[in-house]
């Protein structure tokens, strides 16, 4: 039961993988543990919305399932739907929000079962809502008359004067009032039955297919237009239009400046902007605006929504506290972010929406912020987490890859350097656990080549064969960038081996712009695939070949992407570069282009413009291209090289050997590999 587990334990280093009893102890601590309350001062409840019913109860129940979908907690808000109806079987919203919590948020799968019966659910509501929208507008239209009548009698009265005037002007306001109310509820069936047809087309198949739903996800979003345009005062068909066009193309939003909506996004973005416009707190609204700017340029345009968003907190509100740092990292304030998340991580475990995400979060904002202490604690709690749900399989563990966060403790060592820390995890993890093991090759081989724990090449022999065994694992590997991030696991390593032992800074270079091109490739994704930016790795060995400029230009283009990071600010204040801007004579900033020929451009996957999730050849393509790079690099001294051997006889054994790829090309298992 996941409400049985209010905490996650703060065990100290233990990975998921270790002794038994040191992983029974971890469990036994996180489903002991009791947290105290989160305090949650001046709260202030998500406002509901006003549906066509009389009865009280059903509009409580509705605004009870209003307010969890705004939070994203769709199951339970399916219950408060139901008993809405029950209330009142002709309230149609009621029906809408049933089937509306059938549709599973932006980031998770398409569930067929559920459309199946969305289909079932709305085409029983879209019938309800005609037949009101007729009844309350015959209703409306007769008590019009009987008002116009009334109206018409106190008029000939009053010319008359006679003692029955007052009579007839009070059953005149009367019947003036009743009249309104009846206006008044005729326009919310016809705003319900508007809804109703914009759900019953983003369920229009009986049986659908995956090939459906974009389909009906267009003509869904095309409904609730026309719902938007005939009630453009109202906030929530405003947020519900702009939601809708969200899920047109998901993750699609912006070109390739970053700067340009696409016309989906630039649709959503003008209801949402209006929605607030109307009603500043209307929290789907702003929750939607914060994921719409987070991958733009703009992002600093979310920021102010991140201050209200905090102010509507609800009890069980975890995902709205997490998401406050979509915005916030973006813009570099990683405390607020990390305090944020910490938050978020704090609500009892079965009332968070994502509880990994919440941990994922909260660590990569720590490490960017400097803040080393809530970095580790939120990772080890995420190692005792995963251990926990490889039991009960909480949140969204059913559907990301539990390894994407079991490793974020030997990531966080590796962040900060500690490399004493990483050679001491001598446990290897089982062989089954593929994007684990290679993650701990790649600690292993890190802490080796900075002088702890033995010899780096060997660990690169190793990682290199994990990358090939990750390559060929189940599609959940590639739902977290894990094939790619292996890769650029694989050639780090590389690079650091040949930087920091061999002391080829050329050939260092080349692995380390390779290491660089594929994290260019990186889909997007939040918090950032990647534990750390290659960036500022290349920047120093940039600075050890005395390409200082070169080093400044790279520093800049990741503070652009990620600010205030403290171990960059440092790096450029050392340089005496201010942000790292570096400037010529003109005082125009000097950039000086990442990628020279001998790589080659990298295959950029501009965020908004590619299918959010990269087929795994890509790693393959770019893994092709360094290699093909690198042969051309050594084809110069192997032709030398054989022109010697022409003159000198001893060195045909050499050459020989080189052809036939017996020899490593400069005498070493590094080179080679490289």
């Amino acid at each position: 039961n996941a409400h049985a587990a209010s905490a996650i334990v703060n065990a100290s280093h233990v990975p998921m993988w270790g002794a038994a009893d040191a992983v029974s102890d971890a469990v036994a601590a996180f489903l002991r543990e009791t947290r105290a309350p989160v305090e949650r001062q001046g709260i202030e409840l998500v406002r509901g919305m006003q549906v066509n019913t009389a009865v009280p109860a059903a509009q409580a129940a509705f605004d009870g399932g209003f307010r969890l979908l705004m939070i994203l907690e769709y199951l339970p808000a399916q219950d408060f739907f139901r008993e809405c109806a029950r209330a009142d079987p002709d309230c149609a919203m009621c029906v809408f929000g049933e089937a509306y919590a059938l549709k599973p948020p932006l980031v998770e799968p398409v569930k067929l079962n559920w459309l199946r019966l969305a289909h079932r659910v709305s085409k029983r509501g879209l019938a309800l809502a005609e037949r009101i929208a007729a009844e309350t507008e015959a209703a409306a239209f007769a008590a019009e008359r009987l008002a116009e009548e009334e109206e018409n009698e106190k008029g000939e009265a009053k010319d008359k004067a006679d003692k029955g005037a007052k009579e007839e002007k009070a059953e005149a306001m009367v019947a003036a009032a009743a009249a309104a109310l009846a206006r008044a509820r005729a326009t919310r069936a016809h705003r319900d039955l508007l809804m109703l047809r914009a759900i019953a087309a983003r369920y229009s198949s009986p049986d659908p297919t995956p090939s459906d739903v974009p389909r009906m996800n267009r003509a869904y979003a095309e409904a609730l237009s026309e719902a938007a345009a005939a009630f453009p005062d109202d906030a929530d068909v405003l947020y519900f239009a702009g939601e809708a066009w969200l899920s047109v193309n998901p993750w699609l939003y912006w070109a390739k400046d970053r700067r340009t909506p696409t016309p989906w996004a630039n649709a959503s973005l003008g209801y949402l902007h209006r929605s607030i416009d109307i009603y500043p707190k209307q929290t789907g609204s702003l929750h939607m605006l914060i994921h719409l700017y987070e991958p733009s340029r703009l992002v600093d345009v979310s920021v102010p929504y991140t201050k209200t968003l905090i102010g509507l907190i609800e009890h069980g509100a975890d995902h709205l506290l997490h998401v406050c740092s979509h915005a916030l990292t973006r813009v570099g304030d990683y405390a607020t972010a990390t305090a944020a998340n910490t938050a978020a991580a704090g609500f009892p475990l079965g009332e968070q929406r994502y509880p990994y995400h919440n941990l994922e979060a909260l660590v990569w904002g720590a490490r960017l912020g400097g803040d080393r202490e809530s970095a580790h604690a939120g990772a080890n709690r995420m190692v005792a987490l995963t251990e926990y749900t490889a039991f009960c399989r909480v949140g969204d563990a059913s559907w990301y890859s539990e390894e994407r966060f079991s490793v974020q403790q030997m990531l966080t060592f590796i962040y900060f350097e500690e490399w004493a820390d990483l050679a001491a995890l001598r446990t290897p993890p089982p062989p089954e656990l593929l994007y684990t093991r290679a993650v701990w090759y790649f600690g292993r081989g890190m802490a080796a080549a900075h002088g702890h724990g033995g010899a780096a090449i060997e660990w690169l022999e190793l990682l290199k064969s994990q990358s090939e065994l990750v390559d060929a694992a189940p599609i959940d590997y590639e739902y977290g960038n894990l094939k790619q991030l292996t890769h650029i696991y694989e050639w780090t390593l590389r690079g650091a081996l040949l930087l920091e032992i061999e002391g080829d800074i050329a050939a260092a270079l080349r692995a380390l712009r390779h290491a660089l091109a594929l994290q260019e490739a990186l889909w997007y994704d939040e918090p950032y695939p990647l534990y750390r930016s290659r960036r500022p790795a290349l920047a120093d060995a940039l600075l050890r070949d005395n390409q200082r400029a070169a080093a400044i230009s790279l520093l800049y283009d990741d503070l652009a992407e990620f600010p205030n990071q403290k171990d960059v600010l440092a790096l450029c204040a050392r340089l005496n570069a201010s942000n790292c801007i570096e400037r010529d004579a003109s005082g125009n900033r000097v950039s000086v282009p990442l990628f020279p020929d001998v790589i080659g451009a990298p295959k950029r996957v501009a965020w908004g413009t590619e299918n959010r999730f990269a087929p795994s050849k890509m790693v393959e393509e770019e893994k092709a291209r360094g290699m093909s790079a690198a042969r051309g690099q050594a084809s110069m001294p192997m032709l030398m090289v054989m022109v010697m051997a022409a003159v000198a006889v001893a060195a045909v054994g050499i050459v020989v050997r080189r052809v036939l790829g017996v020899a490593p090309l400069k005498g070493t298992r590094a080179h080679a590999l490289v």
